[in-house]
């Protein structure tokens, strides 16, 4: 199955969820990039880049949970 045809079965609102922690994982990386043109804030700059991507994980990962768990109570 690829993975196009695996995200069609994955259920609208799980995907919503995913779409939020994604933007949400994106305004906090332009907010490092901005912190690193502001020039004296670079360990912060590289907090914010870590959080980024632990919140883009999270998303991924809360919506396959999400769905594991709908799928086994619906089957």
């Amino acid at each position: 199955m690829k993975l196009s045809e695996a995200v069609k079965t994955v259920q609208p609102k799980y995907i919503s969820i995913l779409k939020w922690f994604l933007f949400i994982a994106t305004l906090i990386a332009i907010i490092g990039i901005f912190v690193v043109l502001a020039g004296e804030y670079r360990t912060e700059a590289r907090y914010l880049t870590i959080l980024a991507a632990t919140v883009a994980c999270q998303g991924v990962w809360g919506m396959v949970l999400c769905d594991c768990i709908h799928r086994r109570n619906a089957g």
